[in-house]
């Protein structure tokens, strides 16, 4: 099922821009796309606007706690997965920014998105065993 958020197309594209300007690794790239694709097939909104939502949600994640995601590997099960739901909840966040009227209706569309990409990413990584 496919929710319909309105988000102002402007900001979108400016965020589609944006993601030609960013620098990740090979890896974060690998968990941005996978990402990007459990979020999509919830909700229409174009790869390099959510590749961009979630690459900016990766940086700032890594600057609060001055970590990498490539540290995460190293830590147990719990760190990695509460570290995902704080990437996950720092994308939402930056997408709620962007929603138009009715403003509470699409926040409330986009909880849900997050919720269910974040456990199809979760059952993802659980069924390749990189959990």
């Amino acid at each position: 099922m496919t929710y319909a958020i309105q988000f102002n197309e402007k900001q979108l594209q400016c965020l589609e821009f944006d993601y030609a300007k960013i620098r990740i690794n090979h890896e974060q790239v690998k968990v941005v796309q996978l990402i990007s694709n459990e979020l999509r097939v919830l909700m229409a909104i174009s790869p390099l606007a959510m590749k961009s939502i979630i690459s900016s949600a990766f940086s700032e994640w890594q600057l609060n706690k001055n970590l990498l995601i490539s540290d995460l590997q190293n830590k147990p099960i719990n760190e990695r997965i509460m570290a995902f739901k704080e990437i996950f909840n720092l994308g939402k966040k930056a997408l709620k920014c962007i929603v138009e009227e009715p403003v509470e209706k699409n926040e409330q569309l986009l909880d849900i998105v997050f919720e269910k990409g974040f456990k199809m990413f979760i059952e993802h990584l659980n069924r390749s065993h990189r959990i």
